[in-house]
């Protein structure tokens, strides 16, 4: 049987999240797609371009325990269109764990119409009221039928 087009963006962005390479943190992984599931960008969290990874020279952790090297997932998705002159404007992003607080901004201002994701990461944060005051689509997408399991 043929998959439906919204668990291959969740598989390529589970994909993507085993290439988390800050230990400290949830291994994260996004896709940034079109309205016809033409995947357009990928992220996953870990070190910037030219800095050693945390998983080979260990993370510096702020006052909170948060790993301040590791840039998530969204974010390096929006910057690969950055880096190649693609526009955010319009796209649907899916990420395997709900978007912090931090990233919704920035994904507001990307002009992304809709965000789905399989695992809440925060509980009663702003995101959703970021998400919903701009009018952004938020979807909880469910893992339970027989064809997609996800793994954390």
């Amino acid at each position: 049987m043929r998959p439906d087009k919204r668990h291959v963006i969740q598989s390529v962005a589970l994909q993507f999240a085993e290439l988390s390479t800050c230990s400290q943190r949830a291994k994260v992984g996004a896709v940034l797609y079109d309205d016809h599931y033409r995947i357009v960008a990928t992220g996953y969290n870990g070190a910037p371009q030219g800095v050693p990874h945390c998983d080979d020279v260990g993370c510096i952790l702020d006052d909170t325990g948060s790993c301040v090297m590791a840039v998530h997932a969204e974010i390096n998705a929006i910057l690969q269109c950055a880096v190649y002159g693609i526009s955010t404007n319009g796209l649907n992003l899916y990420c395997t764990f709900s978007p912090c607080n931090r990233c919704a901004v920035i994904i507001l201002r990307a002009g992304i119409k809709c965000v789905g994701y399989s695992i809440p990461y925060l509980k009663g944060d702003l995101t959703t009221k970021l998400f919903r005051g701009a009018g952004v689509e938020y979807k909880h997408w469910s893992n339970d039928d027989a064809n997609f399991r996800i793994r954390v």
